[in-house]
Order: C-alpha cells, then sequence, then structure tokens
C-alpha cells in the first residue's frame, strides 16, 4: 500500500485567511489615516475662515535651506527666525550655524528677508564660535529675545550651550550664557516662559 505525504490543508486555509484578514486591517487603517487627515484639513480650513488666519509660505535664499522656524508678534509686525547651516568641512561633520528673518505685517504680506548678524556673539562667546541655532523668540521688556543653542567645535566634538539673545536692528545686540544644570556638554531645547518673574525651563527652572 502506498502511502502519499499529506498537507495540513487547514493550515494553509488559515494562513491565507490570516493574511487576508492582515490585509484587510492595513488597507482599513490606511484609509483611516485618509480620512482623518481629510477631516482634520477641512477643520483647520473652517476654524482659518473664523478666526481669519492667512497662511503664508517661507521665502529663502538660493541654494540655502531653511529650518526650525520660531514666530513671534511684535508691535504691528510678525518675525519668524529659521535656521541653516554651512557645512566646514567635505565630511560635513563640522557646521558653522546661520539664522535668516522674515519679518511679516499684520496680514502676513513679507516686508524684508535677511540674515540674523551675529558677529558680537560670535566673537564674544567662546561658547558659540560657530553660531547659534534652534531659537526660540518671544517678547520681554518690549523687546525681541530668543533663546538657542550655541554651537562650539573642538575638534570634531560639538558643544552645546544655551544662550539668551536680544535681537535689535536684524542683529544680536545683547547675549547672555546659560549654564547647565548638570554640567553637560550639550543643553538643546530649553523653553522661554514669560511671567512677572521670568524664567528658562528645561530639565529644571532657572530664574533669570
Amino acid at each position: 500500500m502506498r502511502h502519499f505525504n499529506s498537507f495540513n490543508w487547514s493550515a494553509i486555509f488559515d494562513n491565507l485567511v490570516l493574511n487576508k484578514f492582515c490585509k484587510f486591517i492595513h488597507y482599513f487603517r490606511l484609509l483611516h489615516t485618509i480620512l482623518h487627515l481629510f477631516i482634520l484639513n477641512n477643520y483647520l480650513l473652517k476654524l482659518c475662515n473664523v478666526f481669519s488666519i492667512k497662511s503664508s509660505n517661507l521665502q529663502h535664499p538660493p541654494k540655502i535651506q531653511i529650518f526650525n522656524p520660531s514666530v513671534v508678534q511684535f508691535g504691528f509686525n510678525v518675525f519668524f527666525i529659521s535656521r541653516s547651516k554651512i557645512f566646514c568641512d567635505s565630511d560635513k561633520k563640522i557646521h558653522d550655524a546661520i539664522n535668516f528673518m522674515h519679518q511679516f505685517d499684520k496680514n502676513l504680506n513679507l516686508i524684508r528677508l535677511y540674515r540674523l548678524e551675529d558677529s558680537l556673539l560670535r566673537e564674544g562667546s567662546i561658547k558659540a564660535k560657530n553660531g547659534i541655532e534652534d531659537v526660540r523668540l518671544f517678547i520681554w521688556q518690549k523687546a525681541i529675545w530668543g533663546i538657542g543653542a550655541g554651537i562650539a567645535y573642538e575638534g570634531s566634538k560639538c558643544k552645546v550651550t544655551q544662550i539668551l539673545i536680544k535681537i535689535e536692528n536684524c542683529k544680536i545686540t545683547k547675549f547672555y550664557e546659560l549654564s547647565s544644570n548638570f554640567n553637560k556638554d550639550v543643553e538643546k531645547n530649553w523653553t522661554p516662559i514669560v511671567k512677572k518673574t521670568n524664567y528658562i525651563c528645561s530639565t529644571a527652572l532657572i530664574q533669570w
């Protein structure tokens, strides 16, 4: 009597059903995401219409990429600051941080675009000899201020220090270095919170 190898048809059937079910779940989630984005987009458009919010694209100089913008309203104008970088070596391991500012009127019409003049900071702070990046803007004492990451390379090692800056007439006019609470070589992404008493928020609160 000859014996034939038998297949586990039940397991094969179960796998086919499971694969189809997984594909169904995948396409269902994809459709859900598309619908969610569609609804969210319509909601935001309606919200913009209700509050008369206007969108605007940030222009940038040719061959320069800008990113990580921060925005603040000062008087009747709106100011954006966005960072870019220039690589100082062929391996692209060392970079120089530069910043561009956009000034808009209250209707978001561009008034001017300029590079932030930061020579005072570069020449006056060894902790920002390669510039400052990721600046968060805020208003304090009727002036535009920012807090950002001062960049300084020692060889190929980059040290990052939080620095407070005052911006007037397209340039940095004052700066204050903010020491790390934990003696870290890299301190990034502190957030300014302005109240009657002023604080810079990081992993801890520092009064200044």
